[in-house]
């Protein structure tokens, strides 16, 4: 066998179940990771919190957050932004079943601000890349089926665009899709 050189590896999270969605190299060398993190109750059920750890250019671990409020709150696409913050996307319980969750970071980690998108139905955010006008952009799916479902199998789901401003307020969105399920 010929081995070749391993640079690292880590095991990052809690005493909870924590679960990785998207990673990104910082400006620093170190990572940023975005997920959820499943608390328990003390009814015994549990709640999901967006998960938001930073590490140094070795993997170790330089801070923890969390997001959200009670319900399933998941983070799935984070970027660093150019103020040397962070945006993250995914979903929280929201209006509807599930809505797009837009959360902006300081470079601690700190939330400055947060946003939902959506309607009756579940929506969900996969994926945020900031614009050149330093907006941001949200990629995902839309349940445009008539009555409140998770979609599948209920309804048909198309594509989600959002365009917000530098403060995450709506500019537009728009949906992409025919009578088939899209996502």
């Amino acid at each position: 066998l010929i081995g070749f050189g391993q640079g690292w590896e880590q095991i990052l999270g809690g005493i909870e179940t924590d679960h990785g969605g998207s990673s990104q190299q910082t400006l620093d060398g170190g990572y940023i990771i975005t997920g959820y993190r499943q608390i328990m109750m003390d009814s015994g059920c549990c709640e999901w919190d967006v998960l938001l750890i930073k590490t140094d250019e070795n993997g170790e671990e330089e801070w923890t957050k969390t997001f959200g409020d009670s319900g399933e709150n998941w983070g799935r696409s984070v970027q660093q932004t150019l103020d040397g913050g962070y945006i993250i996307t995914g979903n929280s319980f929201g209006s509807g079943n599930q809505d797009v969750y837009l959360i902006k970071t300081d470079v601690n980690g700190e939330e400055e601000w947060s946003q939902t998108f959506g309607g009756i139905n579940s929506d969900i955010g996969f994926s945020v890349q900031q614009t050149m006008d330093n907006g941001y952009v949200i990629t995902g799916h839309k349940d445009t089926n008539q009555v409140p479902t998770t979609g599948f199998g209920g309804g048909d789901e198309d594509l989600y665009l959002i365009k917000t401003d530098e403060n995450g307020e709506e500019e537009w969105s728009k949906t992409f899709g025919d009578t088939d399920y899209q996502r």
